[in-house]
């Protein structure tokens, strides 16, 4: 999303941060976005306004990609931020919150 978001703002993907928190009470996910520059620049109040043109380019980019399903690449879900995680990045779990 973070990708997408940079892409749809024209903005470096290193101005946006998030974490995914798990809330116990009712086994859902939060996705908490910040602005990841000093003092803010309204970067996530962008993301809110363009939020259904930034989804529908994850979702293309998702779809979209070469690479195999069961896994990941460069160019739609993997990132120097997340490397620790490239093993457990799959293309078809994002998929399927499309589906």
């Amino acid at each position: 999303m973070i990708r997408s978001a940079s892409y749809v703002l024209q903005i470096s993907e290193d101005s946006l941060g998030g974490v995914i928190h798990y809330v116990s009470a009712t086994g859902t996910y939060d996705l908490i976005l910040y602005d990841d520059v000093p003092g803010g620049a309204g970067f996530v109040r962008a993301v809110s306004e363009r939020l259904p043109e930034i989804m529908d380019h994850v979702k293309d980019s998702i779809q979209h990609c070469t690479c195999d399903a069961d896994t990941s690449c460069y160019t739609c879900l993997r990132s120097y931020r997340n490397q620790y995680l490239h093993d457990q990045l799959k293309r078809h779990y994002v998929m399927d919150l499309f589906v």
